[in-house]
């Protein structure tokens, strides 16, 4: 998912097609249909990685897959932000911190926070700073298996899948979540 600031315009990768949804101010809906063979290469990337840096990354460990959130600065170097010492849905600093299955990731610019989506958890997580990671919204819950609008852990996910941060915001900052769910 990406938001474009000059037309304020959302792009949303549309797995496991692959295809592209827009969607406009106004919120309508549309599909571009096909992405062209060229263009592949780069939309498998860009599900990874977000422009301003930050990875989910996948540490293989005899068999079992550790996923944690790196960042990646201009020079090249490389710093592991949170996670990577296991797979669960756990708050903490640094390494301590676990996810399940992180599926997007963005920054917001103005506090430097990292916001990443958890998929398998079906939670939004929050990692601050200071290498804090919380989770932001969403729970993993008996019982919450349908979507639901909500804040903090009242709001209910399906599967979240990507995520944008809108510093400007169409009526306040916001960050948006595409939601493979109902």
């Amino acid at each position: 998912i990406s938001l474009s600031k000059r037309d304020r315009i959302l792009y949303v990768a549309d797995p496991p097609e692959p295809a592209l949804r827009v969607a406009s101010r106004e919120m309508e809906i549309s599909k571009i249909e096909d992405i062209p063979e060229e263009m592949r290469e780069i939309y498998d990337a860009l599900q990874k990685v977000d422009a301003d840096g930050v990875e989910v990354d996948w540490k293989e460990a005899r068999n079992h897959f550790y996923p944690s959130i790196r960042a990646i600065y201009p020079n090249g170097k490389v710093v592991t932000l949170s996670g990577g010492k296991g797979s669960d849905n756990v708050d903490g600093y640094g390494s301590e911190a676990l996810f399940i299955c992180p599926t997007g990731v963005c920054v917001d610019q103005a506090t430097g926070h990292v916001y990443v989506t958890d998929r398998s958890s079906r939670t939004i997580r929050k990692v601050s700073q200071d290498g804090e990671t919380t989770t932001f919204c969403g729970s993993l819950e008996a019982g919450s298996q349908l979507s639901c609008d909500g804040s903090g852990s009242s709001a209910r996910f399906l599967s979240p899948f990507g995520i944008a941060w809108d510093p400007t915001g169409y009526r306040s900052r916001l960050l948006y979540v595409p939601d493979l769910g109902e």
